[in-house]
């Protein structure tokens, strides 16, 4: 499995995810899962993992999925596997809310 984690315009990074990491955060949370994931995934020296790594720990951020009929929200506190249910790779997109509001 990969997933393809999203942050901003045209920012991303992607982590391969072994079935061992999937079975291991499968009862995590949803922002525990991204988190994991993102501490064994270096910076790559642009700052997006960072971003994300910081976005993903803040509670007023959305944590998005991509499913067929677009990004729906997901909550954060809901369990990894859940999400997971199904998909062969996941595309997640997780949005700070702006300083205007």
């Amino acid at each position: 499995m990969v997933a393809t984690l999203k942050y901003g315009i045209g920012q991303q990074v992607t982590v391969p995810v072994s079935t061992d990491t999937v079975a291991r955060l499968s009862e995590h949370s949803v922002q525990e899962a991204l988190q994991d994931l993102l501490d064994k995934r270096p910076d790559g020296g642009d700052g997006t993992a960072l971003a994300l790594r910081e976005a993903a720990s803040d509670p007023r951020s959305v944590i998005e999925v991509k499913a067929p009929q677009g990004y729906q929200p997901v909550d954060r506190t809901s369990t990894f596997g859940n999400v997971l249910a199904g998909r062969t790779d996941l595309d997640v997109m997780v949005s700070r809310p702006h300083a205007g509001g």
